[in-house]
Order: structure tokens, then C-alpha cells, then sequence
């Protein structure tokens, strides 16, 4: 790689602090010098940035590409809109060790790309992403559910002391090969049938060796008794607790996060490190089988459509869920985004509330065997799921990260289907677009350390997420006057404007918005030390 440097920028370091108009030099994959002015004459030929903003590469600290990304090498949708690291493992879901329904899950898509994507160690994941590479780095956490899934299956019950020290040798087994932490879904299967004792003993495997990240067990009306439950358990570990995706969910619980990020703020001043991540949007995704009562999924997949198919289960859910299925605006607002059978496919961007009038049938008829149709599959988008004033209340506080809780996709082919949600293409140009330049949320400045230093710090990277010499050179040049979020729940496969490159370990990576091809992104695995080191 020959070196180059980037010259007339307004350089932003990634920490808060005021730009610089300046340059920055690139030799062998790190920052190898920065200042303000005109570089020197013998320095590396210039890239005239013409006043463009330079960042750091933005780190995106819940991701859920996982074992996709073998399809998605390139990690498109993340490139694009300038993402050069992503986190994967969270919410409790990560790609090993292997459990009861993962084959099938992963079913679609390997027939989608012609792929094996069975992982029976993490040896052979590492091996498979040799080749042909990454367009951006990849880390990734350990996830519980994985854990309690091959120890127990989906058991609705305490774990046994055997099952626990399975549970905890394949974690101990995922942070010496390179896992950044834990993951927990404390609202999905199968982490939601685990106690705070089992959480606290799989937690105190990671004091030293990473954090804990909280999929927290509700994000509506019991939400502070879940944040107070992931800081106990950090607590009872002596480990750093990140709650993921932040928000009150439910109309009825919104303006509750002033709470909730009081609670964060009285733990951290009693000495317990805690952070948390959120997204630009008013609207959640997830799978419609999530929104079934916890005792629907004991078992699994199979026992779940087993019992929507019971004459005798399907009313005592209909029972429990009334409240929901009487709400006209919760089934307005509920869109299904992908469905896994053919006859489904003209249901995508259609609610709830369109499927009902279209089949004719009461709301729990149409839920229910909609899920059967998918095997349990169906994607929804839950519209206008949070408050704007709570959005913005979270995006300010200090300790709260940029994040986009998206799995990374493509402009084309089986991962441009469907209606997913707009995250995936527009999570950071729509910080810096809308929320920095039409509303004035955040100054640039502390947007951008929201998106690099900050979760570079919350990970343990030493060596990304600011610009500084020695750093590696993960860069984004892009134009504050244009960058904005393109993408819709209407048309969600859209790239950003306003993102004009980025680089990648010092390779270009995206040039006047386009993937170049270059894949020089690593696998980021943490060693004994914290530090990260490549695969």
C-alpha cells in the first residue's frame, strides 16, 4: 500500500474536541502524521479533501451480521454509511457454539447463497473469513443464549449445576479465542427463562476479559426493574454493563428513560462502569414469534408452532395477548418486514392491521397462522414504538453511544429483500443529517465521538476511533452540508448521501459513495491483554 495524505479537511479526532482544518498521512494500514495547515512539500501526494469533514472510521457496537457475514463479506450496508468496525453477538444470539434449530434457521440462506453456514468450531469460522476477507473489521461477543441453548435447549427452567459448567466452558472457550465479552436476550428464547444467579455466574467469567451486554428483559412496563436487574448483575460480577438499544417501548412508558438513565448515572457515581448504545429511530424490529407469551416458547420452535396449532393453547395466547389484539394502533403499527414463504411475500410492508382486514379473520388468527405459514420466522417493524423527546434524551447523554442494531446488508441480491428496517443503510448519516444538522440534538463534534471513541473505548480498542498517529487508518471523509439517511420503511434498500469515502486499514474502501472492492478489514479478536489483535 503505498502511503498517501489527505490534505484540506476539517480533521475531527473522535473525542469531542473542535476540528482542525488540516491533513493527515497514511503509511503502512496507520495515521503516520497530522497537523493543521498545508502538509509539508516532500510529504506523500495529496488527496484534496475540498473542506470535507475526516472522522474516524464509525464503530458500530451492535450488529447483528454474525454468521452472514460469510455471505456479506463486504458488509455493504455498513461500509456505505461508514462503518468500519461492527460488533456482532448481541442480544444473546452470536455464531457458536451450535444449538437446537440453528440448522434451520440458517436453512434460507444457504440455499439463498449456495453457502454451508454450519460453524462447528470457531476455528473454522476464522478460516472461512480468510477468504476472500472483510470489507470492514468484524469482533464479536460470546452470546447466552447460545450458551444455555446447547447446554439445555429451551428449557423454562433454573439451570443444573452440570449444564452451568458446560455453559461456562464454552464461554471460557470463546473469550480465549478472542470474544470481546457476553451478550445477553433476556427478552428472547431461551435467555428469557434464566434468573440473575445464572446470569451473575456466566458474568463473573468475564471480570477482566471484556463487558456484559443487556438485551434487557423488558423495554416497557417493567423496563426499570429490568436496568435495575443488568446493573445488580454487573455489580455481583465487577463488570463493566452495557445496555443495548435504549428506549421506553409502549406509549404508556414513554419519558420513562429520564429514569432509567438516572439509574445508569446513580451507578456510575457509586464507581460501576456503565454505557449503552441507541439508534436514530422511533421504531424497533424483530420477530413477530417475540411478541407470543414466554410459556409459548418453552421447547423451542417446534413446541411453539406445535402449539399454535393447539385447539387448546391458541386461545389461553389469545387470552393473554388481549389487550394488544383489541389495540388498533398497536396493530397499525406492528409492519411485517420479511416473510420465509412464497404465498407471503405480498405482505411485506403491510401491518397487522392490513393483514386482518385482508384475510377476514380476528387478529389472533392472523398472527398465529402467519407464524405457522413461516415456521416462526416472520420479521416485523414495530412503528412508533418510542417517543421522539426519548430518542433524543438518550442520543444526548454522555455515556450513550451511536449504534445500529442492524444486520448488514446489500443493495442487491437476498439481502436487499424484504422491507428491513432503515437502520441497516441510514443508522449514522441520519445522527449527522438529522440530528446534528437540521435539529441541532448534538454539536459534530460530540456526534462524532459518539460513533468512534466512545464505543472504540466500550470495546477495548486501543487503536481505533480517534485519529492520532499510530492509530490504524480507519477514516470517513464525508460533506456535513449534504450526509443524510436515503433509506425508508417504505424503500429501506437505500445507500446515504453525503458519505464521499472511507478507508479501511489505510485501503480505500468506498469512493464518491460506491464500494471500490478493496477488502482489508480484519477479524478483531481481544487477547490476554485487551488489546485487539488480527485473525
Amino acid at each position: 500500500m503505498c502511503p498517501f495524505t489527505i490534505c484540506n479537511a476539517h480533521v475531527h479526532r473522535g473525542d469531542g474536541s473542535p476540528p482542525f482544518r488540516g491533513w493527515l498521512s497514511v503509511a503502512q494500514h496507520r495515521i503516520s502524521g497530522m497537523g493543521a495547515g498545508d502538509p509539508h512539500r516532500d510529504s506523500a501526494p495529496c488527496l484534496d479533501a475540498d473542506g470535507l469533514a475526516l472522522a474516524p472510521g464509525f464503530v458500530d457496537l451492535h450488529g447483528h451480521t454474525d454468521v452472514l457475514v460469510l455471505a456479506n463479506p463486504t458488509l455493504e450496508s455498513k461500509l456505505l454509511q461508514g462503518v468500519t468496525t461492527e460488533l456482532g453477538g448481541n442480544c444473546g444470539l452470536s455464531i457458536w457454539p451450535p444449538c437446537q434449530g440453528q440448522a434451520e434457521e440458517r436453512a434460507p440462506w444457504e440455499a439463498a447463497f449456495g453457502l454451508d453456514l454450519s460453524l462447528p468450531d470457531l476455528a473454522t469460522f476464522k478460516a472461512r473469513l480468510a477468504t476472500p476477507g472483510l470489507g470492514a473489521n468484524y469482533a464479536l461477543l460470546a452470546g447466552h443464549g447460545n450458551l444455555r441453548a446447547a447446554a439445555l435447549g429451551y428449557a423454562a427452567r433454573p439451570v443444573a449445576p452440570d449444564e452451568l459448567e458446560l455453559m461456562v466452558a464454552h464461554l471460557q472457550h470463546f473469550l480465549r479465542w478472542g470474544a470481546w465479552g457476553l451478550s445477553f436476550g433476556l427478552a428472547y428464547l431461551p435467555g428469557m427463562f434464566a434468573d440473575a444467579d445464572e446470569l451473575a455466574a456466566l458474568g463473573q467469567r468475564v471480570r477482566g476479559r471484556g463487558f456484559l451486554a443487556f438485551h434487557l428483559r423488558s423495554e416497557g412496563d417493567q423496563g426499570l426493574e429490568a436496568v435495575a436487574e443488568a446493573l445488580e448483575v454487573g455489580r455481583r460480577c465487577g463488570v463493566p454493563v452495557h445496555l443495548s438499544h435504549h428506549k421506553a417501548l409502549g406509549r404508556q412508558n414513554w419519558g420513562r428513560v429520564a429514569q432509567s438513565l438516572a439509574l445508569m448515572e446513580e451507578a456510575a457515581a457509586a464507581g460501576q462502569e456503565v454505557t449503552a448504545d441507541v439508534y436514530p429511530y422511533t421504531a424497533t424490529c424483530t420477530s413477530l414469534a417475540s411478541v407470543l407469551p414466554n410459556w409459548a416458547h418453552e421447547g423451542g420452535t417446534e413446541a411453539m408452532l406445535a402449539r399454535l396449532r393447539n385447539s387448546d393453547a391458541r386461545p389461553k395466547m389469545a387470552r393473554e395477548m388481549a389487550g394488544r389484539l383489541a389495540d388498533q394502533q398497536w396493530l397499525a403499527d406492528i409492519m411485517i418486514s420479511r416473510t420465509f414463504h412464497q404465498a407471503g411475500r405480498d405482505l411485506e410492508g403491510a401491518t397487522l392491521a392490513d393483514l386482518v382486514r385482508r384475510r377476514g379473520v380476528p387478529p389472533e388468527a392472523a398472527l398465529f397462522d402467519l407464524l405457522l405459514a413461516d415456521r416462526g420466522r416472520t420479521e416485523i417493524v414495530r412503528l412508533n414504538g418510542m417517543s421522539e423527546a426519548d430518542v433524543e434524551l438518550v442520543l444526548r447523554h454522555p455515556r450513550v453511544a451511536v449504534a445500529s442494531d442492524a444486520t448488514a446488508r446489500a443493495l442487491s441480491g437476498p439481502l436487499a429483500e424484504g422491507k428491513p428496517h432503515p437502520r441497516a443503510f441510514g443508522t449514522f448519516p441520519r445522527v449527522l443529517g438529522r440530528y446534528v444538522r437540521e435539529r441541532g440534538t448534538l454539536s459534530l463534534p460530540e456526534a462524532l465521538r459518539k460513533m468512534t471513541s466512545l464505543p472504540a473505548a466500550r470495546l477495548g480498542l486501543v487503536s481505533r476511533g480517534l485519529l492520532q498517529p499510530g492509530c490504524h487508518a480507519d477514516l470517513v471523509l464525508f460533506d456535513p452540508a449534504t450526509i443524510n439517511d436515503q433509506a425508508t420503511f417504505a424503500a429501506p434498500v437505500q445507500a446515504p448521501e453525503g458519505i464521499i469515502a472511507v478507508w479501511v486499514n489505510g485501503r480505500q474502501a468506498v469512493a464518491d459513495g460506491r464500494l471500490t472492492g478493496a477488502l482489508a478489514g480484519r477479524l478483531l479478536l481481544r487477547s490476554p491483554t485487551g488489546n485487539a489483535c488480527q485473525a
